[in-house]
């Protein structure tokens, strides 16, 4: 009895991975080998196991599917790049930004809060600024 390689095991695990990965996306492997600029023939081998794609190659087939080369070749670890994730945590907080700014323009008008998206350049007085000299002691009431 022969004992296999491990890196036949390897590739088998990795072919098993690139090829649930496409069907996952709907891509039919011509597809595939288009966006990773590879041959359609060389794809086959790689998810049948017979041959192991260069690092370049990992790389596209990463990119492609949005997952780590680690996650790739293991199944383990992060599946989606961080980059993908701080993409997506740049659109939510992108998201956020106009209302946050509409919200804090009409505290601005209540006067709530003056100098509002200024940069303190012009000099003007802010509600946010440390107190001057003429503030009011500590204890004293507002005037109504």
């Amino acid at each position: 009895m022969t004992e296999e390689h491990p890196d036949g095991e390897l590739r088998r695990l990795l072919g098993g991975r690139i090829a649930g990965l496409r069907r996952g996306q709907g891509w039919t492997q011509k597809e595939l080998a288009a966006k990773i600029l590879a041959d359609p023939s060389a794809l086959r081998r790689y998810e049948r196991g017979r041959a192991f794609p260069r690092l370049d190659v990992l790389v596209r087939l990463s990119a492609a599917f949005a997952v780590t080369v680690d996650h790739l070749l293991t199944g383990r670890g992060p599946k989606r790049p961080p980059d993908t994730l701080l993409s997506e945590i740049h659109g939510q907080l992108a998201d956020l930004l106009p209302p946050l700014q509409a919200a804090l323009a009409a505290l601005a008008a209540l006067g709530g809060i003056g100098g509002v998206g200024d940069s303190g350049a012009s000099g003007g007085s802010s509600a946010l600024s440390a107190p001057s000299e003429g503030s009011r002691p500590a204890g004293e009431a507002l005037p109504r």
